[in-house]
């Protein structure tokens, strides 16, 4: 519905957007059942597990944002895998496995746009979807 990845764990599917060019929540995550019907957040809790590509493993607490959205905050922009598990109201435990391949920048692309971070250049200046100024990547 966000036009984020879909995991599925019986009838409830779990959304995941990731933005890692954001300051914070860079990760917000929907929760749907039967057939993407929005579930309310108020009295759920959840966490992500992440393991990066360099085996690194670690927990973020989920937060709760607006009426139906939880978000996470994330380190960099380097590939991982994760699993978000969601404990409901009467204390069911749903959970769904993500990849992101990460947004690291390829040979000498240093600069992206904030709005579109695929909008990636070697040098500084314009966005060429929205005409906002490139920022500097900081790499790793």
């Amino acid at each position: 519905p966000n036009g984020g990845i879909i995991s599925e764990d019986e009838k409830f599917k779990i959304e995941l957007l990731i933005n890692p060019s954001m300051i914070q929540d860079q990760l917000v995550f929907y929760l749907y059942k039967n057939g993407f019907k929005g579930i309310p957040n108020a009295g759920i809790t959840g966490y992500v597990k992440f393991i990066k590509k360099n085996g690194e493993e670690f927990d973020r607490k989920l937060k709760s944002r607006g009426d139906n959205r939880f978000v996470a905050q994330l380190k960099g922009t380097e590939s991982f895998n994760c699993q978000v598990i969601f404990t409901l109201k009467k204390g069911k435990e749903i959970s769904g496995t993500f990849s992101f391949v990460g947004d690291e920048p390829e040979g000498s692309s240093r600069y992206y746009c904030a709005m579109h971070p695929k909008k990636n250049q070697d040098k500084l200046g314009l966005c060429s979807e929205c005409g906002m100024e490139l920022k500097l990547r900081e790499l790793k």
